[in-house]
């Protein structure tokens, strides 16, 4: 007997023949169809939507006898490949619905955010590029960029100003979870988070395009969550304690910092944006 904490988006995939498609240290990553799949993760890994996590003691038996391209089932009560059967009993679930409403933090928000960026360097693929980012859409020649930041502002300078698709984002960087990709979850998550008018139409955009073909299962998985108002873990949390004393909230902003390699400062910036825009 096994417990787990499940995602409650997972379940979309029970009784669906899946395939692994990678494998990590900490994750094995499943998909069922083109457009759905999940992650399974032992306990080291924060949670999403789309994650199946359990203990580290059976990830390791698991993760020992599958490889890529192996088969994977998933129902309520199990998970079978090969030549392991594991009952799951003891669930727990994890929804990753944000609080909403937050209008009256704006100011707050963006405050304690620019001052966190400007502590912090080389976390992000954009750095403290954000904080400029009203100037650099207009004339990136002004500053010092890194080769995907001066494309990845020429492509924001043609959305605000132009009107142009934000699909050309979708799997914009390197990594697990792209730049790009996570840039877009967090402005998904401020827009709804704090009643934000979508201007730019974005989410519209995102809706109708084909994710999957853009970018890798486990960024498109987390795309498609954002798009039915789920977040991961360290997100959730953020938007919990905004309105707490500083000192919780601030430890909640730090803790999303550290997300992936690069992935927190990220989502940061696509906040930062959807915020100050």
């Amino acid at each position: 007997m096994i417990n787990i904490v499940e995602g409650d988006l997972v379940r979309e995939n029970y009784n669906m023949q899946g395939t692994v498609i990678s494998v990590f240290d900490h994750v094995i990553n499943v998909r069922t169809s083109n457009e759905s799949g999940y992650a399974v993760t032992d306990n080291l890994i924060g949670l999403t939507p789309y994650h199946l996590k359990i203990s580290n003691k059976y990830f390791s038996l698991i993760k020992k006898t599958i490889n890529k391209k192996s088969s994977f089932f998933l129902s309520n009560k199990k998970i079978k490949s090969g030549s392991f059967n594991i009952k799951l009993e003891r669930k727990k679930y994890y929804e990753g619905k944000i609080c909403i409403n937050h209008k009256d933090n704006i100011n707050k928000v963006i405050y304690l955010t620019e001052k966190v960026i400007k502590e912090i360097d080389n976390k992000s693929s954009l750095n403290k590029t954000i904080l400029n980012y009203q100037e650099i859409i207009k004339n990136n020649k002004s500053f010092d960029l890194t080769p995907l930041q001066k494309y990845f502002y020429q492509l924001l300078s043609n959305i605000v100003f132009s009107n142009s698709s934000v699909k050309p984002l979708i799997g914009l960087g390197i990594g697990l979870t792209p730049t790009g990709d996570d840039f877009l979850i967090g402005y998904l998550s401020a827009i709804e988070s704090f009643k934000i008018k979508d201007k730019y139409n974005i989410k519209k955009c995102l809706l109708s395009a084909d994710i999957f073909n853009l970018t890798n299962i486990l960024s498109g998985l987390q795309i498609k969550a954002a798009l039915q108002r789920r977040y991961n873990e360290k997100l959730y949390n953020f938007y919990k304690n905004i309105s707490n004393n500083e000192q919780i909230y601030m430890r909640s902003l730090k803790e999303l910092i550290e997300t992936g390699s690069s992935s927190g400062l990220d989502l940061l910036a696509g906040i930062y944006f959807a915020l100050t825009m």
